[in-house]
């Protein structure tokens, strides 16, 4: 699952609400900006009861991996957002995070934990665009083969022209890769070949 939360500036001066304070959702912490992610999709931390009634088995449910990667540019309208931070969730925690990643902590919330939550720490001065994919962190870039999966090493931040908490904030180095790019990614693709692959529908009840 591949889809883009927000874009929104992380700039306290640029937050569209006419002062200082960051917007709703968001503290201010010096150099970042916390953003508080919510998924309102009852997707479950880790296997839990289900109804006869449920489509969706406790496996089907469950969150074991979420990657939020953040593209950032200093001009809101800019056709140039490129990589700033990756943020990592892993259910197993033994596992080793991505080169680079911020861990991400979710935890379930709400009544009947219809919601999973986490706190993103995104540097300020910048607008963002945060993309995440849950469960499945293997990312192919079409251009370059089918057969090759990205490698921690082709995501390489950008730099600021001034020191984090200065204002105004500029990209001296664009990151990499660019936006444009990374939404011509794509997660490994079924194969036919693959028992692990094969799509099972729901057995009648």
């Amino acid at each position: 699952m591949l889809a883009a939360f927000f874009a929104g500036c992380t700039e306290e001066t640029q937050n569209g609400n006419g002062n200082n304070r960051p917007n709703p959702g968001e503290t201010d912490t010096g150099q970042n900006r916390e953003v508080l992610l919510t998924l309102r999709n009852k997707l479950a931390l880790k296997p839990t009861g289900t109804k006869a009634e449920t489509i969706a088995t406790p496996d089907e449910n469950t969150i074991d991996a979420l990657d939020v990667y953040v593209f950032a540019a200093d001009n809101e309208e800019s056709d140039n957002y490129t990589f700033l931070q990756r943020f990592a969730y892993r259910a197993d925690a033994d596992a080793t995070l991505p080169e680079g990643a911020e861990e991400l902590q979710l935890a379930a919330g709400g009544d009947n934990g219809e919601t999973t939550t986490g706190l993103l720490k995104i540097k300020k001065g910048l607008f963002v665009k945060p993309y995440c994919i849950a469960n499945n962190y293997t990312l192919i870039d079409p251009a370059t083969g089918e057969d090759t999966p990205l490698t921690d090493a082709a995501f390489t931040p950008l730099t600021l022209s001034a020191a984090e908490g200065d204002s105004p904030v500029k990209v001296l180095t664009p990151g990499q890769p660019e936006e444009s790019t990374f939404i011509t990614y794509h997660t490994p693709l079924l194969s036919a070949n693959s028992e692990g692959d094969t799509l099972h529908t729901p057995p009648w009840l």
